[in-house]
């Protein structure tokens, strides 16, 4: 759970007994809308390849799941939700988008033998192919703060 108040992001416990479940594979990071904030979730992927034994996956599925919530929004504001959300969807689906839980695919050969493998992937990941960086900043703020959300921040590039 994020907690605007704070900054945090915490584990929260929920039955999935009366709601539908969802498969989730990935995070790509968090949006704040009109309506509140939203975590993007992979929710598809594909294996594109195989480096050094690692896996490449392909993202093929996304989903918005909202995890804060605005009480009162205009009808503009709920509009330019959907809008913004309808352009992402495109600039998701368009299957350019690539990650690996355990290489970086942000550095050459060269440049990953240089760097502390003890460190997490997305502190290891090269800015300017770490896609999802902007959308990682509120789980990175959180793990700065002390809630190792770590395992969660999941750098994808375009390629």
């Amino acid at each position: 759970m994020f907690s605007k108040n704070t900054g945090l992001i915490s584990v929260l416990k929920i039955s999935l007994a009366s709601a539908n479940p969802l498969k989730i594979v990935g995070v790509i990071g968090i949006i704040t809308l009109n309506s509140g904030d939203h975590l993007i979730v992979v929710t598809g992927r594909e294996k594109a390849a195989e480096l050094d034994g690692k896996i490449i996956y392909k993202l093929t599925g996304h989903q918005f799941v909202s995890i804060s919530s605005t009480t009162r929004i205009t009808e503009r504001q709920a509009e330019d939700d959907k809008v913004f959300k309808l352009l992402l969807d495109d600039i998701l689906g368009s299957k350019f988008f690539y990650f690996s839980y355990d290489f970086d695919l942000t550095h050459s050969l060269q440049r990953r033998a240089k760097l502390n493998k003890l460190d997490p992937l997305w502190k290891r990941a090269d800015d300017r192919f770490f896609w999802n960086k902007p959308l990682s900043q509120k789980l990175v703020a959180s793990t700065l703060k002390g809630e190792d959300a770590s395992n969660f921040i999941l750098p994808i590039t375009v390629g």
